[in-house]
């Protein structure tokens, strides 16, 4: 990337000094470089990619302006309207949330807090009388009995409601919509086809019948063709990979040539069409519906973030020496979905597994979101008749993680993990013992975290903990140090005796509990 100018505020001495800066609180910025990189790109955004170095995706000014026309129509937004930003703007969604309702001339509602917990969202939404939000599938599911009294008494009254980001559970939604009679939307979409591609709205009685909740129908303009291994059409009702065409899609990936020609391709069998190959499995039925099945690969997503757990593994497995290694997603983790690792275990090294040491290992290698949350050594690692991972039994052995103590139940070596304690924290004083923010802390964790399991030395994002739990434990700590701690401060200082250090600089415990 060439970019045209970069806005900064105290940081711009550190800039190297060709790169065209200027001040956001300049009275007059300077002109841009006549010839920028990338003319058609209307805005470059990154995917919230696997590896350090997620791939920037440049998007065009037809894509962007084609988005949001066929948004605010089908989502019916008039300057009556209230919508909601919850996105970052780091995150596309943000630019579904914020054009489409400017072009309307509808109000947009901005929470307080960066992430708020349930109840304030709550407490939002019916004071602000929003009447759109659109919420990540993993944050609805995490917060939704704090919203249900606000639909249920009549406090917050949306008429459309937007989800999207992961896989839809219908029975995690069941009791959510019977508390309103608000249109409910699933959206599906990539940052490599201008954010949503397809959108169905969400059938209550299908919903109680338990019937898959479907990808449903492109909006208006965008295509969606269900492509076998050779890149030819499949008839409805067959399993192939989504490929995404239309007014959407994204320039490429500005800079990597390679991946843009890998993923954005001309399709001979669809007339030369340029498509984007989402990886995603799915097929459309005979209702017209799209339906999502998975990934080609073994990439998931989780809090927003796309995971691929091959990449995560090979890590895991570099940092133990060559051990083999998968790693799955827990959906009914305590806290939340999370991921969790398993080793196989070294006959010619049988030393226990220093799951501190190999996690520390981990966030030096990779993103604080790729680092599964808990690690299981098994005596053999199951395998498909090709010598894959087992991913389905080992999400089966996932879910067995006994949730007091960590070890795993039934499936999992339990002999051997009570012995040597693999998942138990190294026995230390309790947190706090000497230290009232340490003491202060260690409450708050139990009560969000909803265990004990942990000690002054603790990793809260090890130990259970996501960026919902910790916008939780902002909260919680808010009227006990008489301000809100920064986010930031929590992320930067995950151990329990690094975060008293942090906010001790800053706070002192209050009696109020």
């Amino acid at each position: 990337l060439a970019p045209a100018l970069v806005l900064t505020g105290d940081g711009a001495p550190d800039l190297p000094d060709t790169l065209p800066t200027a001040r956001a609180d300049a009275p007059e910025l300077p002109r841009a470089r006549a010839a920028a990189v990338l003319p058609g790109a209307t805005y470059v955004i990154h995917t919230s990619g696997s590896t350090g170095t997620p791939k920037p995706v440049a998007v065009g000014r037809a894509a962007l302006e084609h988005h949001l026309t066929a948004t605010a129509d089908r989502f019916g937004l008039t300057n009556a309207d209230r919508v909601l930003m919850f996105a970052q703007p780091s995150f596309d969604v943000a630019l579904e949330e914020v054009l489409p309702t400017l072009h309307s001339g509808a109000c947009l509602v901005l929470p307080e807090h960066e992430v708020p917990t349930g109840r304030e969202l709550a407490a939002l939404l019916a004071a602000a009388r929003v009447t759109v939000a659109n919420l990540p599938t993993s944050y609805l599911l995490a917060t939704r009995e704090d919203l249900r009294p606000a639909l249920r008494d009549g406090s917050w009254t949306p008429r459309l409601l937007v989800l999207g980001g992961e896989r839809l559970p219908a029975e995690a939604l069941r009791g959510l919509l019977a508390d309103t009679d608000a249109t409910v939307l699933n959206v599906y979409g990539v940052t490599e086809a201008a954010i949503s591609s397809t959108v169905h709205e969400i059938s209550r009685a299908a919903l109680a019948d338990g019937a898959e909740i479907p990808l449903g129908t492109e909006l208006p303009g965008e295509r969606v063709h269900v492509l076998d291994d050779h890149r030819r059409p499949l008839p409805d009702g067959a399993v192939g990979e989504l490929a995404l065409a239309g007014p959407g899609l994204a320039e490429g990936y500005p800079g990597n040539a390679e991946a843009t020609a890998a993923r954005f391709v001309t399709v001979d069998a669809l007339g030369g069409e340029r498509v984007y190959l989402t990886g995603d499995l799915g097929y459309r039925g005979l209702d017209g519906l799209l339906y999502f099945l998975g990934r080609r690969d073994h990439q998931i997503k989780l809090r927003g973030h796309r995971i691929e757990l091959e990449e995560i593994e090979a890590a895991a497995s570099a940092a133990l020496g060559g051990r083999s290694c998968a790693v799955v997603l827990d959906r009914e983790g305590p806290g939340g979905p999370r991921l969790v690792g398993f080793t196989e275990e070294d006959g010619e090294r049988p030393e226990r597994l220093d799951e501190r040491a190999l996690h520390a290992e981990l966030s030096r290698r990779l993103p604080g979101p790729l680092v599964p949350a808990r690690w299981a050594r098994l005596d053999a690692m199951p395998t498909l008749p090709g010598g894959k991972p087992d991913r389905a039994t080992l999400t089966r052995r996932a879910a067995a993680l006994d949730p007091v103590t960590d070890t795993v139940t039934d499936t999992v070596n339990e002999s051997t993990a009570a012995s040597e304690g693999e998942h138990a924290p190294e026995p230390q004083a309790a947190p706090g013992a000497d230290d009232p923010m340490a003491a202060l802390l260690a409450e708050g964790w139990r009560t969000v975290l909803g265990h004990s399991r942990f000690d002054a030395r603790s990793h809260f994002f090890r130990s259970g903990g996501h960026s919902l739990l910790a916008a939780e434990l902002a909260a919680w700590l808010e009227p006990r140090l008489g301000a809100r701690p920064p986010l930031k401060v929590l992320f930067r200082n995950p151990v329990l005796a690094d975060q008293a250090g942090a906010l001790a600089a800053t706070a002192t415990p209050t009696t109020e509990s």
